[in-house]
């Protein structure tokens, strides 16, 4: 894939697409957009590989499909014990709002977290496919529980957000929905944080979420 150019295509899992909400197809309320930092494992690679030459809007196909099934598929339950679902399901609960869940990195490492060096590389895509997400799903507030994570190359400057707007007691950074623009909430990954500090998070996203609608 050209979007892997500098990469080491040894170590690099499966391209990752965000689909919408599956359990909300019917919901009229706007969405929250909720970014992690990038997918873990292979993320479906031989699914992936098997689809080469094919045409790309069949590639594009299939890892919507991929994405699709994870979320819906109870044999895919066990990898969602983590923190990160954790809050999703909470986030979802808390607000009552379709919850579409994206990733900064589209393209994840096979073991182990990603190196700064491959996040780095694809800091243009996850910037342009970020934009691109919020303009199809239009949601009323981001969540980004991506602690550092490409935070000097992506959030900061899009948003504009630095550290004046960081609250040293709930450790996030907030920003009320401007215009067009969605509200912003940044916090760190839910892993391993206290839960008094996952409930502040929560009630903070309610709270800019129900002031968005």
């Amino acid at each position: 894939m050209r979007v892997a150019h500098g990469l080491d295509g040894q170590l690099l899992a499966g391209p990752f697409l965000s689909v919408p909400d599956p359990f909300e197809q019917t919901s009229k309320l706007q969405p929250i957009l909720l970014v992690g930092q990038a997918t873990r494992e292979d993320w479906f690679l031989s699914r992936f590989k098997t689809n080469r030459g094919k045409p790309i809007h069949k590639r594009v196909e299939e890892r919507l499909n991929t994405t699709r099934e994870f979320l819906m598929d109870p044999k895919y339950n066990q990898y969602k014990k983590t923190d990160f679902w954790r809050f999703w399901k909470n986030l979802k609960e808390r607000t009552g709002a379709p919850v579409i869940w994206t990733n900064l990195a589209k393209i994840g490492v096979k073991t182990g977290k990603i190196p700064y060096k491959f996040q780095s590389e694809q800091k243009d895509l996850a910037l342009k496919t970020l934009e691109a997400e919020i303009e199809q799903y239009k949601p009323a507030l981001v969540v980004f529980v991506t602690g550092p994570f490409l935070r000097l190359e992506i959030i900061r400057p899009f948003f504009g957000m630095d550290e004046d707007c960081f609250n040293k007691e709930t450790k996030c950074c907030s920003r009320k929905q401007i215009s067009n623009s969605p509200a912003l909430l940044w916090t760190f990954h839910p892993r391993s944080i206290r839960k008094e500090m996952i409930c502040a998070w929560l009630d903070k996203a309610n709270a800019l979420y129900k002031a968005a609608l």
